[in-house]
């Protein structure tokens, strides 16, 4: 079972994510065009990726393994993030890891995705809310619709028109 793993890694890192987003851009254009899709109704959120690394093990006891001096050799490209672990409103409590954070951006009526921006784990995500907005908006018309997103991607004035 092993070999099956570094046989998907391998694929995935040789993999052109261009050719990716422009599959998904098709499909989005397509599901819009036959109204499965309508984009009156968006949601934007992101849930962490982490990294294939001995730092996120959490059987690891090694001292500082989120230390930003102990970046992980077997994925340089990853970065250190940090979030919620707790839904509660009363209650803060943060996980720190070594990845990604992948953001996803949908239509709330049908449950499909509209866009998806993979990020290092340490970029806010108020930072590439716009981004996603604008580059959706290429695709299929957002004007004049409803948005949801969490506190994360709320800053003042970058929904304003």
């Amino acid at each position: 079972m092993r070999g099956s793993y570094w046989t998907y890694d391998r694929f995935l890192r040789q993999l052109d994510n261009g050719a990716l987003k422009a599959v998904m851009t098709g499909l989005v254009r397509q599901l819009y065009e036959l109204g499965i899709v309508d984009a009156s109704f968006i949601g934007l959120d992101s849930t962490p990726v982490m990294a294939n690394t001995k730092q996120n093990n959490p059987k690891s006891f090694a001292k500082s393994k989120f230390s930003k001096e102990n970046h992980p050799k077997s994925d340089p490209d990853c970065a250190l993030g940090v979030h919620s672990a707790s839904n509660q409103h009363n209650e803060r409590r943060y996980e720190f890891y070594w990845g990604y954070k992948s953001h996803v951006l949908v239509d709330c009526i049908s449950g499909l995705p509209l866009y998806e921006l993979t990020t290092p784990g340490n970029i806010a995500d108020s930072s590439v809310a716009a981004e996603i907005l604008a580059s959706a908006d290429q695709t299929i018309s957002l004007k004049e619709c409803a948005f949801l997103a969490d506190k994360g991607y709320d800053v003042k004035g970058t929904f304003c028109r």
